[in-house]
């Protein structure tokens, strides 16, 4: 298993799934992943992947986006 780290955000009709893995070359990457239930009872899937040296201006832009929401 290269799971280290997997978390569940339920909001509204989409949940959203954090999870950090390994690639099989052992390097760390994100995965947010939007699931989102249609109307055909049928879901929807969208993933955006975050490869480990992308890590830290996608957490800088993530923080700045946080703070202007607050």
């Amino acid at each position: 298993m290269n799971e280290l780290f997997s978390e569940k955000v339920f909001a509204g009709k989409s949940t959203y799934f954090f999870d950090i893995q390994y690639t099989v070359d052992e390097y760390l990457y994100l995965t947010i992943t939007e699931s989102k239930k249609m109307a055909d009872n049928s879901f929807r899937r969208n993933k955006i992947m975050v490869f480990e040296e992308d890590f830290q201006p996608f957490s800088h832009c993530l923080n700045k986006t946080r703070d202007y929401l607050k």
